[in-house]
C-alpha cells in the first residue's frame, strides 16, 4: 500500500491506494473539509469477487453498524462459455424482447487503429444518470487486447450498477444469498439448449369429451 497521495481522490485530500491483490485496485480517502473524519473505500470487483457470501454480509453489517452506507453496488454475473453472444442480446433488445423500466440502449463498439482488429463492444440498458445501469459487454476480447494472461477465463459479461442513496434501506443488500441464488454459471448443455430456438406449439383442434 502507498502513503497519502497530494492530490487525493473524490474530493478527499488524504487517500491511499493499494494494488497488492492479484486482481483489482482499493482506494480510501478521508480528511475531506466538509467532513474530516469520514472515510471513503473504494473496491474493485477484482478485490472481492474472491469473498464468500459470509464475508460480504460481514463487511456490510460493519458498515451499518457504524451508520455507514453504500453509494455504489455492482452485481456481476460472466457467462465464461459465452452462450449467448452479443449479437444474440443486441437483436433481443433491438425486438423488444426484454423486461427493464429503461428506455434507453446504446451500443459502443471499438477498434485497433494500426492493428485493425476490435477490442471491444459494449451494450449499455439505461442512462449512465439513472440508478441502476446494465453493462453488456465482452470480457473476453477486452483482457485478450490488454494481454492479460488470464483472458481465457472471461467470456461475456453482465454488470448491473446500482446506485444507492445515503436515505436508502441497505438491509436488502445484506441478503445477499437470496439475491444470488438464481444465478449459476452456463455449462455447454445450456449453451445448446440457448441455440435451439423453442418449438412452437399449435392448439390442438380435436373436440374434447
Amino acid at each position: 500500500m502507498t502513503g497519502p497521495r497530494a492530490t487525493g481522490f473524490r474530493g478527499y485530500p488524504a487517500s491511499w491506494i493499494t494494488a497488492s491483490a492479484s486482481r483489482g485496485i482499493g482506494k480510501l480517502g478521508t480528511d475531506a473539509p466538509r467532513a474530516p473524519l469520514e472515510v471513503h473505500v473504494d473496491l474493485s470487483a477484482g478485490i472481492v469477487a474472491p469473498w464468500h457470501s459470509g464475508k460480504v454480509r460481514t463487511v456490510l453489517q460493519w458498515i451499518l453498524k457504524h451508520d455507514g452506507h453504500l453509494t455504489r453496488l455492482d452485481c456481476v454475473l460472466d457467462d465464461r462459455n459465452s452462450c449467448v453472444p452479443l449479437s444474440t442480446i443486441r437483436q433481443a433488445l433491438e425486438a423488444g424482447q426484454c423486461v427493464t423500466r429503461a428506455d434507453r440502449m446504446q451500443r459502443i463498439s471499438s477498434r485497433s487503429i494500426h492493428q485493425d482488429t476490435p477490442s471491444g463492444e459494449t451494450i449499455y440498458v439505461g442512462s449512465p444518470q439513472s440508478q441502476t445501469l446494465l453493462r453488456v459487454y465482452d470480457k473476453l476480447l477486452e483482457s485478450q487486447a490488454k494481454q492479460r494472461e488470464d483472458w481465457q477465463d472471461y467470456g461475456i459479461r453482465f454488470d448491473l450498477a446500482r446506485l444507492l442513496l445515503a436515505t436508502e434501506n441497505m438491509e436488502p443488500a445484506i441478503r445477499i444469498e437470496r439475491t444470488t441464488c438464481g444465478l449459476r454459471r452456463l455449462e455447454p448443455d445450456d449453451c445448446s439448449a440457448a441455440e435451439s430456438p423453442p418449438q412452437s406449439s399449435k392448439p390442438d383442434d380435436k373436440p374434447r369429451g
